[in-house]
């Protein structure tokens, strides 16, 4: 018998059904939980890519290397916190500055990120293509027609 040269990169964790709630186990319920959306794609580097979902917990105390959101002069950033002689926010991107927190007039850390969501695969909505009348049905096929043929008193002949 061959051996599969072909590793498993996931590993099923079979559990209860019951017990098996995405809200506890990304502690959704706590009053402390925000939901973000990245709006750019600054972070792509670190795997964070627009139109992800960001869970963000405030009572969680920060730590060096996290990912954390401040709201920095009126503006909301998501930026890898480092702590050192001055603290400042990194951006995954080369092209953006790194934030020194000492030299910033209003700084609020308003949480550390504790999970990342990101849809795969996206429904179409009530707004897209397919629901203005282009295409009712995009994945139903068109009849087919072909030509007469002339010795066959007018019925269609199939190829």
């Amino acid at each position: 018998m061959k051996k599969s040269l072909i590793r498993s990169d996931v590993e099923l964790e079979e559990g209860p059904v019951k017990g098996q709630d995405l809200n506890s186990y990304l502690y959704m319920n706590l009053p402390s939980v925000y939901l973000f959306r990245m709006s750019s794609n600054v972070m792509h580097e670190d795997g964070i890519l627009e139109g992800d979902v960001v869970i963000v917990d405030r009572s969680l105390l920060i730590e060096n290397g996290d990912y954390v959101v401040m709201n920095i002069n009126g503006t909301f950033l998501l930026r890898q916190f480092l702590d050192g002689r001055e603290p400042r926010l990194v951006c995954a991107d080369d092209s953006i500055p790194d934030i020194n927190l000492t030299h910033v007039d209003e700084c609020e850390l308003f949480g550390v990120v504790s999970s990342i969501i990101r849809k795969t695969r996206v429904k179409k909505n009530a707004n897209s293509r397919f629901n203005r009348g282009l295409n009712q049905y995009p994945y139903r096929r068109t009849p087919k027609t072909y030509p007469k043929d002339p010795n066959d008193n007018g019925r269609n002949f199939y190829m």
